[in-house]
């Protein structure tokens, strides 16, 4: 249930793509900007200890990984790869590797924790293969990207997903994902 409940708050990240794609671009930063600033905020308060700690636990202590008691969440690497990833590539390429990572992520963590059998890497076969679909997804849900680098983009967001990095995914996916679609665009 832990792994669940992290990943539909992962979906609730679904707004930045949306606002990436659909947004000026300018409104679109300064909008990621001033949400990911407070939310490094929040956890270097929250890191400090004292009552933002204690009530940051109440409402997310239950979907926190381990290492992120005492360092920086998931939440405020995607934030700030999608920032990053909005200012270097552009509006369409940062829409379309955000949503890798959020759809893409999401159906792998699911997939392969509650119905993975065939390991590979430390992670599923099932997982994977479920990045990749919700990656295919993505691109097709995208006419300016073309097939072919939608699927060339969503094998390599997989890839990295499936990869035993020292980055975190949260910033690996968006930005290798995001190097891959400029590349071919």
């Amino acid at each position: 249930m832990h792994e669940l409940e992290r990943k539909l708050i992962h979906l609730s990240s679904l707004w930045i793509p949306l606002i990436c794609y659909f947004w000026q671009r300018e409104n679109a930063l300064i909008v990621l900007a001033v949400v990911t600033i407070g939310m490094l905020v929040i956890d270097l308060v929250r890191i400090s200890g004292g009552p933002v700690r204690r009530l940051f636990n109440i409402f997310f202590g239950s979907v926190l990984r381990q290492h992120e008691s005492y360092k920086i969440t998931g939440a405020s690497y995607l934030l700030f790869s999608s920032l990053v990833t909005l200012y270097l590539f552009g509006s369409v390429v940062a829409a379309v590797a955000c949503a890798y990572l959020i759809i893409g992520d999401t159906a792998a963590a699911i997939v392969g924790k509650h119905w993975g059998k065939k390991e590979i890497m430390g992670k599923t076969l099932e997982g994977s293969l479920s990045c990749l679909a919700g990656c295919l997804a993505v691109s097709l849900l995208v006419p300016e990207i073309g097939l072919v680098t939608g699927i060339i983009a969503s094998v390599v967001a997989t890839l990295v997903e499936l990869l035993p990095l020292v980055i975190d995914d949260n910033v690996s996916i968006p930005l290798v994902s995001g190097v891959v679609l400029w590349g071919l665009l």
